[in-house]
């Protein structure tokens, strides 16, 4: 028992930490700023000391403020780590400390970085794309799965690239879109690509009703809330985070969502 308490313990540290570095990527891939660069502060962007970067504690410590200019620090240092610390626990509760632990650590961190930057900035970094396909093969290769993998990868990229072509098709055709516009990035047929590799070829429908679903709930409300015309044009709303939330609960409700896949086979 007590192992078993120590062992979710470590799994909050590390979260924590990886949630820490996690957010070092939202901020500085998008800004092309190196991340071999030590830690500073971002509001006044003085170097920070190694007691003022410990995840959660730090934060808490400086009662979020920054300690050279006294500017507020932002909450989504602490939730990002908090966060992280949460999942990194329940996989570790789920599966234990081996493989499967591992993998799909990184994979939460990989789909949490590349869905907030998509929805901040509107990219996908395509170095973190092929990180994600290739770790989640790899990992299903050590596991002995590797043709559910593969099929997952094919399909996943070829459901959403054939969206994106003939939503692109009809968009320019009634004027929705000019020529050089596409109705979604070549990013969301990766990013499905890299869930597939992870999750499987079953997993893949359940993930694009998750996300179709949470999709359609979030772009009503975008819709029906005040706006500005300085905001995003034509109401574009990222498909990234959508998916990375769909393929999340999936991870976390796989035992259910897999047992509903077999029922209806």
């Amino acid at each position: 028992m007590w192992f078993d308490v120590y062992l979710g313990l470590w799994a909050f540290v590390v979260g924590a930490c990886v949630g820490s570095f996690a957010h070092v990527l939202v901020m500085r891939m998008p800004a092309d700023i190196s991340l071999w660069k030590r830690s500073m502060s971002p509001c006044c962007h003085r170097q920070l000391a190694w007691y003022e970067n410990i995840p959660l504690l730090s934060f808490l410590f400086l009662r979020g403020r920054c300690r050279y200019c006294d500017a507020k620090i932002s909450w989504r240092y602490p939730i990002f780590e908090l966060i992280f610390g949460c999942l990194f626990t329940y996989m570790m509760s789920v599966h234990g400390l081996g493989l499967p632990f591992f993998s799909y650590a990184i994979f939460t961190t990989l789909l949490i970085v590349i869905g907030y930057i998509d929805f901040q900035f509107y990219i996908m970094p395509l170095s973190l794309l092929v990180i994600i396909i290739l770790s989640g093969l790899l990992f299903h290769a050590f596991n002995g799965s590797l043709q559910d993998s593969f099929f997952g990868v094919i399909l996943g990229f070829l459901v959403l690239f054939i969206v994106l072509v003939v939503f692109t098709f009809v968009l320019r055709k009634t004027g929705r879109l000019q020529k050089h516009e596409y109705a979604m990035g070549i990013g969301d047929p990766l990013m499905l690509s890299g869930i597939g590799a992870f999750l499987g070829f079953q997993a893949i429908p359940i993930v694009i009703f998750i996300s179709a679903f949470l999709g359609v709930v979030f772009g009503f409300i975008f819709l029906i809330r005040p706006h500005t015309e300085k905001e995003i044009p034509k109401y574009a709303i990222p498909y990234g985070p959508f998916l990375a939330c769909a393929a999340i609960v999936f991870l976390l409700y796989k035992p259910f969502f897999m047992a509903f896949i077999l029922r209806g086979i």
